[in-house]
């Protein structure tokens, strides 16, 4: 896998290099820097201590279409971490390497109550030709249809509710896609994660008549053959999504359940552009967790197959824009095994074309007394230049 990756880099690299001289643009650059104040504190107080940080994130991003068919395209995070022990000790465990085949994360300065951290979540070079498109390099390879939780998302899980990485992190893929039509494709895409093992699988999506549709299966992280498929369609101002995956063990000898996660949602638009959403997920098993399922969500998820800690959990949302500069989102949760709920709340003012404030506050109430219930209230300012 790792030869290959490489020739086929070699080989996109030469072939950049041959026409280059025919048509070449210029690199794009473009990125933005963001500051985010967070306070933390939860009842009972299990720390003792009130939990402060604050990150100054500049992101890089480079698009460099070197030729029609030849395109290379690079991201870079810079976060520099400042707070309290506890927080940092914490992040400085979890962000130290990446989840990808190539380790492309450093944490390059450390002290008692700072950190700089240093990551590369992009570096792919892409080549089309006529219907046929490859894409070689560290890339977010999306397959989710659902607007929450992404059951066919196998390469990139994700978390809805890590708001400060909206880019979501990449892997380390060889991806080949063959477009049928403007609106039908089939895709092929493999990648190997830190510990070198494997997730292949095969796409196909079309759309019809206002009826979009997906089907998936391949293997996942060498440990599971998986299959899933996603069902979109809509009228008016009213949009329905559907997507599923199951996980069935194949290597001999590990304790591996079948896992099979279901999701379904709606959305609807109103003229004045009120916009309201529900999504609910079902997941055939809970995740055995307690109290430190509250701060699940802030962590990427490592595995696609739990994309939640609850047999079932449901999410809905209400956003408005009550101008051209100021909106506001009102969300609330509900993880039935858990008995754990959150409500969020996020404002956004836009100052000037570049540069923009938020507010995002976060509140999970555990009510299971098991071995406590506990309450965590979490509040983010934020101030964000793009340039």
């Amino acid at each position: 896998m790792k030869r290959l990756m490489l020739i086929l880099l070699l080989l996109l690299a030469i072939d950049a290099a041959e026409v280059q001289a025919q048509r070449m643009e210029a690199p794009r650059i473009s990125g933005y820097l963001n500051n985010s104040a967070l306070l933390a504190s939860t009842r009972p107080d299990l720390l003792e201590e009130t939990l402060w940080q604050n990150i100054l994130y500049q992101r890089f991003n480079m698009d460099w279409r070197m030729h029609p068919s030849i395109r290379l395209e690079a991201g870079v995070r810079n976060l520099f971490y400042t707070g309290n022990i506890t927080m940092l000790s914490y992040i400085e465990d979890n962000i130290g390497r990446d989840r990808g085949w190539g380790d492309l994360s450093w944490n390059i300065f450390s002290r008692e109550n700072m950190l700089y951290h240093l990551n590369v979540d992009r570096l792919s070079l892409q080549w089309t030709k006529r219907s046929w498109e490859v894409k070689v390099g560290r890339q977010r390879i999306n397959w989710g249809q659902t607007l929450v939780w992404n059951p066919n998302n196998i390469f990139n899980p994700y978390t809805f509710f890590q708001f400060n990485y909206p880019e979501h992190p990449g892997c380390d893929a060889i991806r080949t896609t063959y477009y049928h039509s403007p609106t039908s494709y089939t895709e092929l895409a493999a990648s190997l994660n830190r510990n070198g093992k494997l997730t292949a699988a095969l796409l196909h999506s079309r759309q019809t008549n206002g009826v979009g549709y997906q089907l998936m299966g391949g293997v996942y992280c060498g440990e599971d053959a998986v299959a899933g498929g996603a069902l979109t369609t809509g009228w008016n101002r009213c949009t329905l999504r559907m997507e599923g995956a199951y996980f069935h063990p194949v290597v001999q000898g590990e304790e591996r359940d079948e896992v099979l996660q279901v999701s379904a949602g709606a959305d609807y638009i109103f003229s004045n552009n009120l916009a309201i959403q529900g999504e609910v997920l079902y997941r055939n098993r809970s995740v055995d967790t307690g109290v430190e399922s509250l701060f699940y969500f802030y962590t990427d998820p490592q595995s696609a197959r739990e994309l939640s800690v609850s047999r079932w959990s449901v999410l809905a949302q209400v956003a408005y824009p009550l101008n051209s500069r100021f909106s506001a989102r009102l969300s609330g949760a509900y993880f039935t095994d858990k008995q754990l709920s959150y409500v969020g709340l996020f404002l956004n003012y836009r100052l000037s074309r570049s540069l923009e404030a938020s507010l995002f506050s976060h509140f999970f109430n555990y009510a299971h007394d098991e071995p406590i219930s506990l309450r965590a209230q979490l509040g983010f300012l934020q101030c964000k230049w793009n340039f």
